[in-house]
């Protein structure tokens, strides 16, 4: 994603006995957020960023292939694990 400073005035709502703002859907959509999402909410001297939570970033297809190969290599000792635990 290119690197864009694009600015929304939103208004803040009451979310139960919180607050909230909303996200405009191109937004949204351009961040692969949805609701349920997490996100992390940073204080900053310029005032509060918010960006999707790390450990919810999507896997890429490399770590997906080499998570398989890995699989592959060293199924049998995971699987000998897998069977010592129950």
């Amino acid at each position: 994603m290119e690197n864009l400073k694009k600015t929304e005035v939103r208004k803040v709502i009451n979310v139960g006995h919180s607050v909230g703002i909303t996200i405009p859907a191109s937004m949204a959509r351009a961040f692969k957020l949805a609701k349920g999402s997490r996100v992390d909410v940073v204080e900053t001297k310029e005032g509060l960023t918010i960006k999707p939570h790390a450990e919810d970033a999507e896997l890429t297809p490399e770590f997906v292939s080499a998570m398989n190969d890995a699989y592959g290599q060293y199924r049998d000792a995971l699987e000998s694990l897998r069977k010592s635990d129950e």
